[in-house]
């Protein structure tokens, strides 16, 4: 958010001419994001004993959740560095191509 009315002024032309060259900006920007969030996701992930594969839990450091059986386990430190909003957007995709 702009702190004062000039830069408001400059972001919101920018956004203008943004979405007046490539209209869909925000739709590609949203993908973008949360296929990075996905391949965090996925590379700080583990195998479960059903082969299935156990995804970091967002908000702690060591849980665990299975995307195929749904167990729950604590296991090897991990660090995804990502927003609430980015975590679920990596795991809508991961969830919608496991089906």
């Amino acid at each position: 958010m702009a702190s004062n009315p000039l830069e408001f002024i400059v972001e919101t032309a920018f956004k203008v001419i943004r979405n007046k060259i490539n209209p869909n900006y925000e739709a590609e920007q949203a993908r973008r994001i949360a296929e990075y969030a996905k391949n965090r996701i996925v590379a700080f992930s583990l195998t479960c004993n059903c082969q299935g594969l156990a995804i970091p839990v967002y908000g702690t450091t060591h849980n665990y959740l299975c995307s195929k059986c749904n167990r729950r386990f604590a296991n090897a430190k991990h660090s995804l560095n990502l927003t609430a909003e980015e975590y679920n957007a990596g795991y809508q995709l991961i969830r919608n191509e496991s089906k």
